[in-house]
C-alpha cells in the first residue's frame, strides 16, 4: 500500500516537474526557510542568469530587483515569510546582466502536505514587460490625447475671442455708418477701424490654413533672387507705420552685417512670414526699450554656410517653465496675473515649420522680465543666374485711346457679384456676369467679343476649373483670371494647369486687381 501511494506520488511529481520544465513562465519550489528546491529552465531563461542552488530564495531574487523596487518588494518578501499559509501576489522590476530591465508578475503559494501541513512554498513569475510597455504608450497616448483636448479647447476659446473683437469692431462701426449726420472725419476714422479689423480676421484665417497646409505637407516655396537690405528694409518701415505709438517708447534697429547688395535666393515670402511673426510678438510683450533684428553673413554649420537672423527685444522675456511649450501649436502662454496678448498662439509654430522647410533651425534665448532673442538660420545661397522672364498677358499698360473693353465675371455669390461690378465701374469696361458655368460658356459663345473672363472656382454644378477648360476648348486666346477663396492647396499652379491665365485669391484686392487687368486688356504700344 505504502510503496502504491509512493509510486503514485513520485509519477505525480515527474509529471509536474514535466510541465513545469516545458512552461513558458518560470517557477521554483523553496522550504519554509526560504531556500530553494527546485527551479525550472524558465526561471534562468527570464533571469538571464544561472540560479545558485543553496543560496535563500529571498537573497537570489532580491540581488536582481530594479533599486527603485526594492523597498517595495522587501516588503512583499517579508509577508511571505511571515504568512507563509497565505498567497501573495506582487510585480516588480528586475534587471539582467546585460541591462536590460524586465517587469515580473509574481504569485507564491502554500504547499501542504499528505496530512495537511504546510510544508514548502511555490512561486510563479511571468514576464509582463511587454505589457507594461504597451500599458505605458497607452497612458502617453491618453496623456497626448487629453493634452491635445486641452489644447483644442483653450484654442476653440481663443479663437472664438480672437474672431468677436475685430467682428465685434466691424459690425459696430459699419452699424454707426448709418448715422445721417455723421461728420467726414467720423466716417473716416471708423471706415479705418473696420479696415483694421478685416485685415486682422484675414491675419487669423491666413494662420489657420497655414497650419492646415503644414499638416497636409502642402506647404511649398517660390523661390528667387531678391535684394535682401531692400528686402529688411521694406520690413523696417512697415513696423514704423504700423507702430507709431509703441514707438513713442521703444526705439527699433536694423542691423545689417553688410551695406553691399545681397542678392539671396530663397523664398522672399515665407521668409517675411517669419521675421513678421517675430516682430510682431517682439512688439506685443515690450512696452518700452530696444527691439532690434537684422542678420550676421559667415555663419558656419557643419562647413555650410547659412546667414543668421535674429529678432532681439528687451520685453517680458519668457519664463524658464514655459519656454519648452513656446514652438507648440497653440501653445501661446496667458498666466492669470499678466497681460493677455491677442493672437492665435500659432505664429512661432507656423515660423518653426517655415524655417525648417528653408532647411534652417530656430531657436531662442529669453530671461524673465529682461527680454528675448529669437535666432533662426537658413543656407545662404547666391545664384547668379538670370531671373526667369515673367509671364505676361497682352500687354502691361493700360492705353486711354484703347476702346471699351467687355469682362465676364463668372460668379454666383451675390455679395461678391456686387462687390466687382462696384469695383469696376471705376475702370472703362463693360460687365457682364454669369451664375454658372453652363451659362458663362454660352454667353462667350454668343459674345465673341468678351475680353476677358473673372472666373470663380467654386460654382454650382460645372466648376470653374472645367468651365476654364471648356472655354479654352473653342476659344484658347482668351484669359481667363481664377478667382477663388481656396487656398488649401497650391491654387496657382493648380489654375495654370487647369488653362487659366492668372489668378487672384479672395478677399480680393483693388490695387492687384487693376494690375492683372491692365496686363491682359491694354496692349503696350512699345512692345
Amino acid at each position: 500500500m505504502l510503496k502504491s501511494y509512493n509510486d503514485s506520488l513520485q509519477d505525480s511529481e515527474k509529471k509536474m516537474r514535466q510541465m513545469a520544465e516545458n512552461a513558458n513562465d518560470a517557477i521554483w519550489l523553496c522550504d519554509l526557510n526560504g531556500h530553494l528546491l527546485y527551479a525550472n529552465a524558465a526561471c534562468e531563461k527570464l533571469a538571464e542568469r544561472t540560479l545558485p542552488p543553496s543560496s535563500p530564495y529571498s537573497n537570489i531574487f532580491f540581488t536582481w530587483i530594479y533599486p527603485e523596487d526594492k523597498s517595495r518588494t522587501q516588503y512583499e518578501i517579508l509577508k511571505n515569510q511571515e504568512e507563509p499559509d497565505r498567497e501573495h501576489v506582487y510585480e516588480h522590476r528586475i534587471i539582467t546582466p546585460e541591462g536590460h530591465i524586465k517587469w515580473i508578475w509574481v504569485r507564491t503559494h502554500p504547499i501542504y502536505n499528505e496530512q495537511d501541513k504546510l510544508y514548502r512554498r511555490s512561486g510563479i513569475a511571468s514576464d509582463i514587460t511587454h505589457y507594461k510597455n504597451l500599458i505605458g504608450e497607452l497612458m502617453m497616448a491618453k496623456d497626448k490625447a487629453e493634452r491635445a483636448d486641452r489644447l483644442k479647447s483653450s484654442f476653440l476659446a481663443n479663437m472664438s475671442h480672437e474672431i468677436r473683437t475685430p467682428m465685434n469692431g466691424i459690425l459696430g462701426f459699419t452699424d454707426l455708418l448709418k448715422s445721417p449726420d455723421l461728420s467726414e472725419d467720423d466716417r473716416n476714422e471708423y471706415l479705418s477701424i473696420i479696415e483694421k479689423n478685416g485685415k486682422q480676421l484675414l491675419n487669423l484665417m491666413n494662420d489657420i490654413i497655414d497650419i492646415a497646409k503644414i499638416e497636409a505637407g502642402e506647404m511649398a516655396l517660390h523661390k528667387k533672387r531678391f535684394d535682401l537690405n531692400k528686402f529688411l528694409s521694406d520690413i523696417y518701415y512697415t513696423f514704423r507705420n504700423q507702430y507709431p505709438e509703441k514707438l513713442k517708447r521703444i526705439d527699433l534697429k536694423l542691423m545689417k552685417d553688410s551695406e553691399q547688395r545681397i542678392r539671396l535666393y530663397s523664398d522672399p515670402g515665407r521668409l517675411n512670414q517669419v521675421l513678421t511673426n517675430l516682430l510682431v510678438n517682439a512688439f506685443k510683450y515690450t512696452d518700452k526699450g530696444t527691439i532690434t533684428f537684422g542678420y550676421r553673413l559667415n555663419y558656419m554649420v557643419n562647413r555650410v554656410q547659412f546667414i543668421k537672423f535674429f529678432v532681439t527685444d528687451t520685453g517680458k522675456g519668457i519664463d524658464k517653465k514655459h519656454q519648452e511649450l513656446i514652438f507648440e501649436r497653440f501653445g501661446q502662454i496667458r498666466e492669470a496675473d499678466e497681460y493677455k496678448p491677442s493672437g492665435t498662439g500659432l505664429g512661432l509654430s507656423i515660423s518653426r515649420n517655415l524655417v525648417h522647410l528653408l532647411e534652417g533651425r530656430i531657436w531662442f534665448e529669453s530671461e524673465k522680465n529682461k527680454g528675448t532673442s529669437f535666432y533662426f538660420i537658413i543656407p545662404d545661397v547666391r545664384e547668379e543666374e538670370d531671373e526667369p522672364e515673367v509671364k505676361k498677358g497682352r500687354g502691361v499698360e493700360k492705353q486711354n485711346d484703347e476702346a471699351t473693353k467687355t469682362v465676364l465675371i463668372v460668379e454666383d455669390d451675390l455679395i461678391n457679384q456686387k462687390y466687382l461690378e462696384k469695383v469696376l465701374k471705376k475702370s472703362n469696361v463693360r460687365l457682364l456676369d454669369a451664375k454658372t458655368g453652363e451659362k458663362a460658356i454660352e454667353m462667350v459663345r454668343q459674345n465673341p467679343w468678351i475680353d476677358l473672363i473673372l472666373m470663380d472656382i467654386r460654382l454650382p454644378g460645372m466648376n470653374g476649373y472645367e468651365t476654364t477648360k471648356a472655354i479654352k476648348a473653342f476659344k484658347p486666346e482668351i484669359p481667363i483670371i481664377a478667382q477663388t477663396a481656396y487656398a488649401m492647396q497650391n491654387d496657382f499652379s493648380k489654375a495654370m494647369a487647369m488653362g487659366c491665365d492668372d489668378y487672384i485669391s479672395k478677399p480680393i484686392d483693388q490695387k492687384i486687381l487693376f494690375e492683372k487687368l491692365n496686363n491682359y486688356l491694354y496692349v503696350n504700344k512699345n512692345s
